[in-house]
């Protein structure tokens, strides 16, 4: 099993509207096109990271809240740094508990495909069997 750890990073000051200019050049399918511009222009008109975020409703209610606390103690990237952390573990946890959920699934489907392959090769001999008696 995997071992969730904290990511360890350089941080540096960057000028967030110079990077979601940047980020138009991306193929992210995560972060919409359309979102990307809005929080954008957003920004450039003077609204704050997580007021931009939350009218283009691409964001979870977690990430919101963490940006607005990042903004206001000026430790964004240590919070985003955290809510990814956060949501990773989550996402983990998800998938161990759904694959634990689809095994006995999997093995009860094996075993089934199994009885009919052994039973489509014996009822054959038996019916064969009672036709030489």
């Amino acid at each position: 099993p995997r071992e969730s750890k904290p990511r360890e990073r350089r941080l540096r000051k960057v000028d967030l509207g110079k990077v979601l200019a940047e980020c138009k050049a991306s193929r992210n399918p995560w972060l919409y096109p359309a979102a990307r511009f809005a929080i954008a222009t957003a920004m450039r008109q003077g609204e704050m990271l997580h007021e931009a975020m939350e009218k283009t409703s691409a964001f979870l209610p977690v990430v919101l809240h963490m940006t607005a606390v990042g903004e206001e103690t000026g430790r964004l990237p240590n919070m985003l740094i955290r809510t990814a952390d956060t949501l990773d573990f989550e996402v983990d946890n998800t998938m161990r508990r759904l694959t634990s959920l689809v095994e006995p699934l999997v093995v009860l489907l094996m075993g089934g495909f199994i009885g009919f392959v052994v039973l489509s090769i014996l009822l054959p001999i038996f019916e064969a069997n009672n036709l030489v008696k």
